[in-house]
């Protein structure tokens, strides 16, 4: 009979410590979904707060035209006659920039760099500094400008021509602006090996500059 007593007794006993757990176990929950709740409840607010701050800034930057440009030579060598006194090569050449964005390119300046330094001449449609600016983009008058008044001390001494157009101040997209027919005139006399032109255009959207995809290039 007693141990039936006993018996019941730790049932019941570990019954109370199970309940005891249980109860404790029953807490624990509740606390960590408060804390949860909480953090759900802050991170709500950060959203929103992060909605108002940031999502009005990047629909901006999505609306802001892109300014993307290429440029480009188009050339063609003219070799001299053995027989002739005059042994200059002739590079008649064109530079083409286009407007490859959503919006306009303001105040185009196109570079022209020659390696090795004085290998070559460049010549052209250039006028001298003071003339009248236009604002047509195609113009039977196309005329450009050295942007610097010591600009043969520079030619001179780093081989660069730097230019801008006078006959317009913008680019559109999808248009494009060229420095036609120039002339590069080259004497081999003093001259071996590689000589390059490289090209560049500058605008005040993109002021690192975008380099030509190609250059003019070719070995004496």
């Amino acid at each position: 009979m007693n141990i039936k007593k006993d018996g019941a007794t730790q049932q019941l006993i570990q019954l109370q410590q199970k309940i005891l757990h249980y109860k404790a176990e029953l807490r624990k929950y509740k606390r960590l979904s408060q804390e949860f709740k909480k953090k759900l409840s802050s991170y709500s607010e950060k959203e929103k707060t992060d909605q108002k701050t940031f999502h009005p800034i990047e629909s901006q930057r999505n609306n802001d035209p892109l300014a993307s440009a290429r440029a480009h030579f188009t050339y063609s060598t003219f070799l001299p006659d053995p027989e002739e006194e005059d042994q200059e090569i002739l590079v008649k050449g064109h530079f083409y920039i286009t407007n490859t964005g959503s919006g306009n390119l303001n105040h185009p300046i196109i570079g022209f760099r020659i390696k090795p330094v004085n290998a070559a001449k460049i010549s052209g449609k250039i006028a001298t500094i003071g003339g009248k600016e236009e604002s047509v983009l195609y113009s039977s008058n196309e005329e450009w400008q050295h942007l610097h008044e010591n600009w043969m001390e520079k030619s001179r001494k780093k081989g660069e021509y730097w230019l801008r157009p006078i006959h317009c101040t913008e680019i559109t997209p999808n248009e494009t602006l060229s420095f036609s027919s120039f002339d590069l005139r080259i004497n081999p006399s003093n001259l071996r090996g590689h000589i390059i032109i490289e090209g560049f255009a500058f605008f005040d959207e993109i002021k690192q500059g975008v380099p030509a995809i190609n250059h003019i290039s070719f070995y004496l």
